[in-house]
């Protein structure tokens, strides 16, 4: 089989059967299309902006959530988490073909090129509209995409500093939303210190399976440094800590027992369910704590929206 050009027809040549089959002209813009979604990771920026309501709320209460401000802050941190998921897999498309050449620029679907005009785009689009909402949350944007590009360039391959940046990154979005509502309450500060120790413990998982291309590419993460295994019990550690503030809260008087529920089902005992389950550290149990963290991240919101 051919393909014949501009035609869009697809033809048999000699000795084949024909078959004929017509292509859309817009078919080759549409995978481009579909490969800058995945470039940027459509569904977590996506997450990024309901985090950014979510800290609204938890500053201002529900009358804020769905202000100017607020759909405009929720609006410049989903441009600029799609520009560090771009930039990053820019910076990381040598280590991608050997670990993940599914991702849209090691297979091609998305050119380097592309690619870079697509990550300036977002992060120029980002911290214009950042810039809309006042000095302070336009400094704040802007040192998020500072950040993101230190990570993907010299921090990524470090060990724990990179994966610290990048949970402190995830977690300040909940503050950047409190501040579009006038101010960081203890009751956000609580939640970013719950979020930052949760993300700061899956960053370290995460190494665990990207521990041999890490090490091909030369990166000294948390895997390649310590070994799978042991990089295994230091998740297993900050975990657990992420477990016991998931509680602190209401130990300390700052919230209700709607919360403290909420907290123990979404948070404590799902974590300790993961540790119990992956006790061993074998790549199985460490899959399996991938798919429950994720689990985790996704119903973690609840327990902070009844902080307020």
């Amino acid at each position: 089989m051919v393909l014949s050009g501009d035609s869009g027809i697809v033809r048999a040549s000699a000795g084949e059967a024909l078959t004929v089959i017509r292509v859309p002209a817009n078919y080759s813009r549409l995978q481009k299309v579909v490969g800058i979604l995945q470039l940027i990771r459509v569904e977590k920026p996506l997450a990024a902006g309901i985090v950014t309501l979510a800290g609204v709320y938890l500053g201002a209460g529900m009358s804020s959530v769905f202000s100017s401000a607020a759909l405009r802050a929720a609006l410049a941190i989903f441009l600029i988490d799609a520009f560090s998921f771009a930039f990053n897999d820019l910076a990381d498309a040598v280590g991608d073909r050997i670990n993940k050449p599914y991702r849209p620029v090691p297979s091609g679907r998305v050119s380097p090129q592309l690619g870079f005009v697509v990550a300036v785009a977002l992060a120029i689009a980002g911290l214009a509209v950042a810039a809309t909402l006042g000095w302070l949350l336009a400094s704040f944007a802007a040192a998020l995409v500072v950040l993101s590009v230190w990570y993907s360039l010299r921090l990524k391959g470090s060990v724990l500093l990179g994966n610290a940046v990048i949970a402190f990154m995830v977690a300040s979005v909940l503050a950047y939303g409190s501040l579009v509502a006038g101010g960081i309450t203890w009751q956000v500060l609580a939640a970013c210190v719950w979020a930052f120790l949760f993300l700061f413990s899956s960053e370290i998982l995460h190494t665990i399976p990207d521990e041999e291309a890490d090490r091909t590419a030369g990166k000294r993460t948390v895997a390649v440094r310590l070994g799978c295994k042991r990089a295994f019990r230091l998740f297993q550690l900050t975990v657990a800590l992420a477990g016991f503030t998931a509680v602190l809260p209401w130990l300390v008087g700052m919230a209700s027992l709607a919360f403290l529920l909420a907290a123990m089902a979404f948070g404590l005992l799902p974590i300790a369910f993961t540790l119990g389950s992956t006790a061993s550290g074998s790549p199985q149990a460490v899959g399996r704590a991938t798919v429950l963290m994720k689990c985790i991240a996704f119903t973690g919101l609840v327990p902070i929206l009844l902080l307020r």
